[in-house]
């Protein structure tokens, strides 16, 4: 102990072998008895139950949910890698929800046309809320590499070209890496791509307290053994803090339409907002990730039909209406471009189906009218040309 006064001197034998001897042999034995407990700690961890979004009632209505929470690493599942044969796989968004506001529970739509179609199919659905153009063209490469006999995909006319946001949620790039090394997809890494997200894609997803970290969390929270989050205090002056998690967002507050009061707002305002802030000169991203989706199917030979999500007829009168009809037409555009036998793409629902659905807002559900019934048609037609 150099730091010892003069007089004091003598007390360094006394402390000396007190004190840990750092040296390489030292830091060695750390290293390892790190890394096996590390390793003891992935094979000895109990296993737990899965905990998905809306997982009870769509294993009531026999679909298998393949998405994760938004707070999931995971961003889809990592088991079901390979489903079951004869199954059918959709990738939608919230509008595939239909909520019954009487019971307050969610109807999935792919369950009203399950039983209805020719043929014994198992269905899994891949719902993401929110879902933009990144979203949905990461879900369709996760959903071939599952290997599925028919895929159904929906796409979200308010974000499909939404130039301004292109992914909902970070933890996409977890799952990103798995399909964007290509030549025409490589430049979405070094764009969005961040160090944790390699971390995770070369060792997080392998290790399980990482890899299940999510159903652990939900796990220990329903058993009690971890108290939920007390609510953070409420204070009377609190400053209002500009935030990147929501790009859509944070642009329509802060420059296109900074000068709305947007405390007022409605989910109807936000939709009409959203869909306004289409734009289809900018849209050079969200065009290159929907091309890429149709090249990818027809690339599968996986028989696939996609329809763009039917909007309330209420959205006519507002002043969005005129970026709706340019979306629909250039993603009617853009798909008679890949025309092929296992493809089929409808882009304007007939408005006798739209009349007969029951709409909660712009784009969300409560009743499905006839809507599962065209679908039906649909499908089987295309199912059926594929046996021919």
């Amino acid at each position: 102990m150099q730091n010892l006064p003069p007089d004091l001197q003598f007390l360094n034998k006394l402390i000396f072998p007190l004190l840990p001897q750092i040296n390489k042999a030292s830091l060695l034995r750390i290293v390892i008895w790190t890394f096996a407990f590390l390793i003891l700690f992935h094979f000895t961890l109990p296993k737990v139950p899965v905990h998905l979004p809306y997982q009870n009632a769509m294993t009531e209505q026999n679909l298998t949910p393949i998405a994760t929470s938004t707070n999931d690493l995971r961003w889809s599942r990592l088991d079901q890698q390979q489903l079951p044969e004869n199954s059918i796989l959709w990738i939608s968004g919230s509008s595939h929800a239909i909520h019954t506001p009487q019971t307050n529970k969610f109807t999935f739509l792919p369950s009203l046309v399950a039983p209805q179609l020719n043929g014994e199919y198992s269905h899994a659905l891949n719902l993401k809320m929110a879902t933009r153009a990144m979203d949905n063209y990461t879900a369709i490469l996760d959903g071939i590499k599952r290997k599925p006999a028919a895929m159904i995909v929906v796409l979200n006319p308010f974000w499909t070209l939404n130039e301004r946001a292109l992914f909902f949620k970070t933890n996409l790039m977890n799952r990103g890496l798995d399909y964007w090394t290509n030549i025409k997809d490589w430049p979405l890494i070094p764009l969005s791509i961040s160090p944790g997200n390699l971390l995770w894609h070369a060792v997080g997803r392998h290790y399980a307290p990482t890899a299940n970290s999510y159903d652990i969390l939900k796990h220990l929270k329903k058993s009690g053994a971890i108290s939920p989050a007390r609510k953070a205090k409420k204070h009377k002056k609190k400053k209002s803090r500009i935030s990147y998690n929501q790009s859509a967002m944070f642009w329509i507050i802060n420059r296109e339409f900074k000068d709305q009061e947007f405390k007022k707002f409605g989910v109807n305002d936000w939709q009409n907002t959203v869909m306004a802030f289409n734009d289809l000169k900018y849209n050079r991203w969200s065009e290159h990730l929907l091309r890429r989706s149709f090249e990818a199917i027809t690339k599968s030979h996986i028989p696939t039909f996609i329809y763009v999500a039917p909007v309330n007829p209420a959205l006519e009168n507002q002043m969005s209406y005129p970026h709706y009809q340019e979306v629909i037409n250039r993603i009617s555009q853009i798909a008679s471009e890949y025309k092929s036998d296992h493809l089929r793409v409808v882009t304007h629902i007939p408005a006798n189906i739209i009349r007969s659905m029951t709409f909660k807002d712009y784009l969300h559900l409560t009743n499905s009218g006839e809507f599962d019934e065209y679908l039906v048609k649909e499908i089987n037609t295309l199912l059926g040309a594929q046996k021919k």
